[in-house]
């Protein structure tokens, strides 16, 4: 009975969830990917990418067809998600190309672009014309040129500055009304000022570079790190006040800066992870850094919510420690891909770390936090359990699929999708992955949620029990999906924190404190509504203050789950599962979800890849004239 009660409660059905909206898959005669997606507070969206040949951008029953070759794009949705204006940014020459990488959207609706060009584009998608070049600083050209982009509300031209140099690409970007943020990756030489100055940067190896400019587009700072091997950045998060946070992976060591006195950090793992924040002038507040012997920590995306706590998703081999000030917070995750959702506060402290795991493939690649917690989107093989927790979530697609996962504040788990494709696809390695990828997530905290990527095949855009059924024009084509998440993203009024659970050995005097909070009343009803504490530990029912504390002297070994539920005197209530481990003499009690650590981490086998591929790629120069991402 224990055990059916114990199950019963690890996989009941989360409260609250999404719902599918809308759904776009486009393509044309070549290769087609959304790689940047925003939404406003208004409920509008954008979208940007790269497409080949003639594409219909509107989703449903219209049609809105752009032509281009090797082309990007920048479009905008109203809030019912008709397209309102579509641009294309045209290659000049045969050979040519450009691939807009990230899109960002101010209050007044004015559009930023960032991405990578080959050879010459008109940035101006109206009547008049803005060529620029490739080149370096000789008018040499070169192989990858990066770009940041600025569109009015209504799609017009506005300005465009390119930085020149041995190779560049604009990655990643972050805007509020008075600070346009740049995130982008080079080596070699890279001239920093896209205006009338020079601010060259080196760097031997692939290494991350950060522009700040000014809505008009003039230079703030710039400042670009360097190695002699490889290291990626992942979105900046702008601050009120002008800073911005990075985070960064890196192997062997790292520079973090162009000035001699500059940070030098040298890496314990193979790859290590680090955060750091620049103030509004460009110098370094503080640098955090996670980090294991013969671990690699990878970064993909970095995201922050409405209280300023920051939110890194990425992929992880080894045993990583996530706290970066000495304390232990070790995932303990089995052998495989996996992938890790770590939350830190805006000063850089360890709050807390989760992972999943998948004996596959598991790639958490993007993120977008809000009031309530944070949404995690990517793609995995096979079977995985997307609940971090102590609860059970399971997705199975062995063909490979996308996936879609919330969390609350606190880590813990609120619901999980997955949709996209019935195909699989081989990489670069040979090996078979998922031919659905994520690429870009956005959200607004009122419940419009927009993903973008790629896919092949055949695929389902809708993630539950309906069908949104899109198949593939040519290789791979792009998609939009947009999602109702309205009573997720909504805090609730009251709710239950985390609390430690002693494990302890069968006869050990144990206790534990569970609170309340975010509730307007100022008495409390406490119970526990589905199973049982461990035997011989009480406290339930107790009432009157937010905080209770249950103990005793523990008379039973194992795994005992139960829920708790508190009620307060202005009506609201809130329930929190737990799972208390009682060891006995001479062993450990099992843990629910053998293999797993109460704090997880994701998988993902896409980041690794990604590094191998990087430096593939720099070393046979295939970048000079790559059309595709």
């Amino acid at each position: 009975m224990l055990r059916t009660l114990l199950i019963s409660i690890l996989f009941a059905a989360p409260l609250c969830a999404q719902t599918y909206v809308d759904s776009l898959a486009y393509g044309g005669v070549g290769d087609d990917t959304t790689y940047g997606v925003a939404v406003d507070d208004q409920g509008y969206s954008y979208a940007c990418g790269k497409f080949d040949g003639t594409v219909d951008l509107q989703p449903g029953s219209g049609s809105f067809e752009v032509t281009g070759f090797f082309a990007g794009y920048v479009a905008a949705y109203d809030a019912s998600n008709a397209l309102q204006w579509a641009q294309v940014l045209e290659p000049v020459n045969p050979g040519d190309w450009c691939i807009p990488e990230m899109t960002a959207v101010d209050s007044s609706g004015n559009v930023y672009v960032t991405g990578r060009f080959f050879g010459a584009v008109d940035f101006d998608p109206s009547a008049g014309q803005q060529i620029e070049n490739a080149v370096d600083a000789l008018s040499n050209p070169m192989n990858t040129c990066g770009f940041l982009l600025k569109l009015d509300a209504s799609g017009a031209f506005q300005w465009v500055k390119i930085f020149h140099g041995t190779y560049s690409w604009g990655v990643r970007l972050s805007v509020n009304d008075t600070t346009v943020c740049m995130a982008g990756i080079y080596f070699g030489t890279c001239d920093l000022d896209p205006g009338a100055g020079t601010q060259n940067a080196t760097s031997a190896g692939l290494a991350p570079f950060i522009a700040t400019f000014d809505s008009s587009g003039n230079l703030i700072w710039a400042d670009a790190y360097s190695c002699g091997s490889l290291a990626l950045m992942t979105k900046p998060v702008l601050q009120p006040n002008g800073d911005c946070i990075i985070a960064v992976s890196y192997a062997q060591s790292i520079s973090l800066g162009q000035d001699a006195t500059a940070p030098v950090r040298q890496s314990v793992g193979n790859v290590d992870l680090l955060l750091v924040r620049h103030d509004s002038a460009g110098a370094i507040v503080w640098v955090k850094e996670v980090q294991g012997v013969s671990s690699n920590v990878v970064p993909n995306a970095l995201s922050q919510d409405t209280v300023g706590n920051l939110y890194v998703v990425g992929t992880v081999s080894g045993d990583p420690d996530f706290d970066p000030a000495g304390g232990s917070a070790k995932l303990g995750m089995a052998p495989g891909g996996n992938s890790f959702i770590a939350k830190y506060t805006s000063d850089g402290d360890f709050i807390w770390a989760k992972g999943l795991y998948a004996a596959q493939n598991i790639n958490a690649f993007v993120c977008t936090a809000d009031a309530a917690g944070i949404v995690v989107a990517g793609n995995f093989m096979g079977t995985i359990d997307l609940n971090p927790g102590n609860g059970i979530a399971t997705h199975t697609m062995a063909t490979g699929a996308a996936f879609a996962l919330r969390l609350d504040f606190a880590g813990n788990y609120q619901w999980s999708r997955n949709f996209g494709g019935s195909t699989t696809g081989t990489g670069s390695s040979g090996n078979l992955q998922p031919t659905t990828a994520v690429y870009s997530i956005a959200s607004n905290g009122q419940g419009d949620l927009l993903l973008g990527g790629l896919f092949e095949g055949t695929a389902d855009f809708d993630p539950s029990t309906g069908t949104a059924l899109a198949t593939a024009v040519a290789a791979r084509d792009g998609w939009l999906l947009w999602l109702d998440d309205t009573a997720a993203s909504t805090v609730p009024p009251l709710q239950i924190a985390d609390a430690t659970l002693p494990t302890k050995v069968v006869g050990s005097t144990v206790s534990a404190t569970f609170t309340a909070f975010d509730g307007s009343g100022s008495g409390y009803e406490w119970t526990i509504d589905q199973g049982a504490l461990p035997p011989g530990i009480t406290g339930f029912p107790a009432s009157g203050t937010p905080s209770i504390t249950v103990g005793g002297t523990t008379t039973a070994g194992g795994s005992f789950g139960f829920r708790v539920r508190v009620t307060d005197d202005a009506g609201a209530s809130a329930t929190r599962t737990f799972v208390w481990n009682v060891s006995t003499p001479g062993g450990e009690a099992p843990p629910v979800g053998a293999g797993r650590a109460t704090a997880g981490c994701t998988a993902a086998g896409h980041s690794a890849g990604l590094w191998a591929l990087l430096v593939l790629i720099v070393a046979l120069g295939v970048l000079r004239r790559s059309r595709c991402a």
